[in-house]
C-alpha cells in the first residue's frame, strides 16, 4: 500500500498510520545496507523492548562541561547512546504513546 501524504518529509515515516497492520514498523532509508541476519536480530531485539527505537547506526553523544557544548562520536565503538532512524525498528503507535 502507497501512503500519499500533502507534504513530502521524511518525518512522515514516524506518523501513525492505521494502514499499518503490525506492531513494529522498520523504518529503512534507500541507501541503507543491512544483512538479512542484521535485520532479524534487530527485530528479535526490538520484541524485547517494544517501547524503544532499535535501529542501526548507534552513535555517542555527551555533553563535555569544559568546553559547555556537546560530544558527538560516529566511530564504531561499544559506547553508545543514541540510535540514528536510517534503519530502526519502532512501534507503529510510537508517536501516540509518551517514548522514555
Amino acid at each position: 500500500m502507497v501512503v500519499r501524504t500533502e507534504k513530502n518529509s521524511l518525518n512522515n515515516r514516524f506518523l501513525p498510520w492505521d494502514a499499518v497492520e503490525t506492531e513494529a514498523v522498520l523504518s529503512i532509508d534507500d541507501d541503507a545496507h543491512l544483512r538479512h541476519d542484521e535485520i532479524m536480530f534487530g527485530f528479535r531485539v526490538w520484541r524485547e523492548a517494544r517501547d524503544r527505537i532499535v535501529g542501526f547506526p548507534g552513535r555517542y553523544h555527551a555533553w563535555d562541561v569544559n568546553h559547555q557544548s556537546w560530544l558527538y562520536n560516529s566511530n564504531y565503538s561499544c559506547e553508545l547512546s543514541m540510535v540514528l532512524t536510517g534503519a530502526a525498528f519502532f512501534h507503529k503507535d510510537s508517536n501516540r504513546a509518551e517514548i522514555s
